[in-house]
């Protein structure tokens, strides 16, 4: 299995962007109707609206090397949340949020 690696040693880079701790920020979305939900937003300080897919794929490549595979009993989940995070974070895209 992978494992997870320290934030500051991710560092991926796709043509002219870089994804890393310096350029991917992230806030909570506090939903009163689904307290039990998480929902975050991922941010690139260099945001582009006309690079966004590369933008979007270049952060799920970050995530996915950042998050690291996890214990199988706990595998599932992490796949459900991943999915979830994955489709909230392409409808906000494409609402242009």
């Amino acid at each position: 299995m992978k494992s997870s690696l320290d934030i500051k040693d991710v560092n991926i880079e796709m043509g002219s962007h870089r994804f890393n701790n310096e350029t991917l920020s992230f806030y909570a979305n506090n939903l009163l109707e689904y307290p039990d939900e998480i929902d975050i937003t991922v941010v690139h300080k260099n945001w582009d609206e006309e690079d966004k897919r590369a933008l979007t794929n270049g952060t799920y490549i970050f995530l996915d090397n950042y998050l690291g595979e996890l214990d199988q009993l706990l595998r599932p989940v992490y796949y459900v949340f991943f999915y979830f995070f994955a489709v909230f974070f392409t409808l906000r895209w494409l609402r242009g949020d």
